[in-house]
């Protein structure tokens, strides 16, 4: 089947000096058979605002304050989603992945497709209307995001979702919480790496919650059945069923989960800071970093995950990672000599003292 991969890259980042492993990422994957796999990436809220617009000052000022408020996501989601809707097709595998506030966004365009599924192509101008009936939280934004999707889109289910250090602050101001953005069913399997270190207030770690059930829902866990894997289940992968059953019954929905396996989970805490874990603040010079241990983590995790994702090896050869073939179990070979676990990791509250106005602030 064809692969859709889906990166979005975290807050204020784009390709630049220290890449961060979103970057990464998308340079180690194959991009030269487009019926085969096909990659979208998207820089970071802050680096949004378009050009010709406003004059050069403004457009600078109104970056910060996208970086600090958030108030472009709407667009970061929509543009993921309009990539989707436009090149998907009946079998396509979808993978997502996002670092920071890229990973909130990641999670939350993968909510959007449960609630309103995937339009189909070409209905660019009903974006905006999925959008704010994703938001709608209301027991009637449920109801009328049911009937949306029945009418006018496709169920489709998110095969790999993975990601680095997703945060609960969406701006650095402010917070967010858009619906089905911790949990669903309808993800095969959700890797999350978390940095150990971070101190900042606004960079509090976004774990994977029990699965969210909307107002006036019923859901019914047949007899055996958990609502969490143990890791003893993780890389016990099962295939995608075709859909979940839904029942109507005077507005509520009744999800059956006889069909579909509950999402493969698997979190793993590393040393560092936020930007060592999901890359940044090491430069692309540096031939050893932090960030390159859950870097490797996670295209490991994607290769045991038998996504069918392919992988440009010369790339990753020239970084000095080897895939885990044949042998899928093997670790990724890098780094044998342990200089990766031993290299700095930073504390931008010592970097940057500026970020202790924003510790103080209620």
């Amino acid at each position: 089947p064809r692969r859709l991969i889906v990166c979005f890259d975290g807050t204020a980042n784009l390709f630049d000096d220290a890449n961060t492993n979103i970057v990464h990422l998308v340079s180690y994957l194959k991009k030269d058979d487009l019926q085969e796999q096909q990659v979208y990436y998207q820089t970071g809220v802050g680096t949004y605002i378009p050009p010709g617009i406003f004059m050069r000052f403004m457009v600078n000022f109104l970056k910060k304050m996208d970086e600090g408020f958030a108030w472009d996501i709407s667009n970061h989601i929509m543009g993921g989603y309009k990539f989707l809707m436009n090149n998907w097709t009946p079998g396509s595998k979808i993978s997502i992945f996002g670092f920071s506030r890229g990973a909130y966004t990641a999670r939350a365009l993968a909510g959007m497709l449960k609630k309103v599924g995937l339009l189909s192509r070409g209905n660019d101008e009903q974006i905006p209307f999925a959008y704010n009936m994703y938001t709608d939280t209301s027991a009637t934004g449920w109801t009328q995001s049911r009937g949306f999707k029945r009418a006018f889109s496709h169920e489709v289910h998110v095969d790999f979702l993975g990601v680095w250090d997703t945060v609960a602050s969406v701006g650095v101001f402010t917070v967010r919480d858009l619906p089905l953005s911790s949990s669903d069913r309808h993800i095969r399997v959700f890797r999350h790496a978390i940095s150990l270190d971070e101190r900042r207030c606004k960079f509090k770690e976004n774990l994977w919650q029990a699965p969210f059930i909307p107002p006036g829902t019923s859901q019914t866990l047949h007899e055996g059945e958990t609502e969490s894997a143990s890791l003893s289940d993780h890389h016990k992968y099962v295939p995608v069923p075709t859909d979940i059953s839904m029942e109507e019954e005077e507005g509520s929905i009744d999800f059956s989960l006889e069909q579909r396996a509950p999402t493969d989970v698997l979190e793993v805490w590393f040393s560092g800071g936020h930007g060592d874990v999901g890359g940044g603040c090491a430069q692309n010079t540096e031939r050893f970093s932090a960030n390159r241990i859950p870097l490797t983590w996670m295209i490991r995790e994607i290769v045991l995950a038998n996504t069918g994702i392919v992988f440009d090896e010369a790339a990753l050869a020239a970084d000095g990672i080897i895939l885990p073939s044949p042998n899928p179990q093997r670790v990724l070979a890098r780094d044998t000599a342990g200089h990766d676990t031993v290299a700095l990791i930073s504390d931008q509250l010592k970097l940057v003292r500026s970020w202790w106005i924003i510790e103080i602030l209620p």
